[in-house]
């Protein structure tokens, strides 16, 4: 789907949407409906957060590399504009792997995020540290915080550097991906046939090992199947409930409402957390945190994930990862 262009004529004519709808991931419709929230909805205000991410592009280096890695099978309504978290110059295999894997994909807009690593974030001046993350969220069993080390702040600002460009473009819905993101070249025929409401924040598609059952939706207590539709199952993941737990942001849609709600607030919490923790025992603690993660809501996802994470091979303490038990 090419989300970047304006909804036609004929797509105008087309009744409104209400969230009671369902609509297909990718199509017109999800370019309807989440871009007339886009249209609609006042872009994130100016502060200290959002102008540090916006400098953080702006390093000398460079930061968004845009490529067009289509190829001949891709239709125009099939797709969806990819991010992708990379460090070239640390972690460049992992790069040339992902590149290969969403070339065989296939995408015309792919955008490799390679600034905010974490030698950009231990550059950042006390004031801008203060402005992207000013506290922490609680994630040990004994209630005591310690700021994110520059490699978890690192990946937790590529996401919001991703938002950022998703709300500056105008664009309803966006894939992001972290670099050992295992995606298959099926994943656009796999796409096809899902369904979500239109108040979706967050499409989640990945598992945190390449065990696609690992905190699948379909065997979790905090998430409920959506009545029946046509289409794969797609199930809602219920706030404020117990065991609602994380999930790996190696893999998810941003819907344009998400990538809004997620630059309201800076860095509170790891990528996964920030994201995914819906309720204050979601780390399994018993010491609640004394303010709000500001998670989207509206999340929803598969009964079992789309493709897994490369977990196998040395991270280097560059990126964070939940320690599964």
């Amino acid at each position: 789907m090419n989300v970047e262009r304006e909804p036609s004529a004929r797509l105008g004519r087309k009744t409104r949407m209400n969230c009671s709808q369902h609509v297909l991931i990718p199509s017109d419709n999800l370019l309807l409906s989440h871009g007339n929230l886009m249209r609609n909805t006042k872009h994130v205000p100016h502060n200290c957060f959002t102008s540090t991410l916006h400098a953080l592009t702006e390093r000398p280096h460079g930061c968004l590399r845009r490529t067009n890695l289509a190829h001949g099978d891709i239709q125009p309504t099939s797709w969806l504009p990819i991010y992708a978290m990379v460090v070239p110059l640390i972690l460049g295999e992992r790069m040339e792997i992902l590149e290969r894997r969403l070339a065989a994909l296939g995408s015309p807009s792919v955008t490799f995020i390679e600034c905010a690593n974490r030698e950009d974030v231990g550059a950042l001046s006390a004031e801008e540290r203060a402005c992207v993350h000013p506290r922490y969220f609680r994630i040990d069993l004994k209630g005591a915080g310690t700021a994110m080390s520059n490699g978890t702040l690192s990946l937790a600002l590529k996401h919001a550097v991703a938002f950022l460009d998703v709300v500056h473009r105008n664009l309803p819905a966006a894939m992001v991906l972290e670099d050992d993101a295992m995606v298959p070249a099926s994943l656009w025929r796999s796409l096809s046939g899902y369904h979500v409401p239109c108040d979706a924040s967050i499409f989640w598609l990945s598992a945190y090992r390449q065990n696609l059952g690992v905190f699948a939706m379909r065997s979790s207590s905090a998430a409920q199947a959506l009545p029946s539709q046509q289409g794969p199952t797609v199930y809602h993941r219920l706030e404020n409930v117990s065991g609602s737990g994380l999930l790996s942001t190696a893999g998810y849609i941003i819907f344009a409402r998400g990538a809004i709600s997620m630059l309201t607030h800076p860095v509170y919490a790891p990528a996964d957390i920030g994201l995914a923790c819906m309720t204050p025992q979601c780390m399994g603690g018993v010491s609640p945190a004394d303010f709000e993660l500001g998670s989207p809501r509206g999340q929803y996802g598969p009964a079992t994930w789309l493709f897994g994470q490369n977990n196998s091979a040395g991270h280097g303490g560059t990126h964070y990862r939940l320690r599964v038990r």
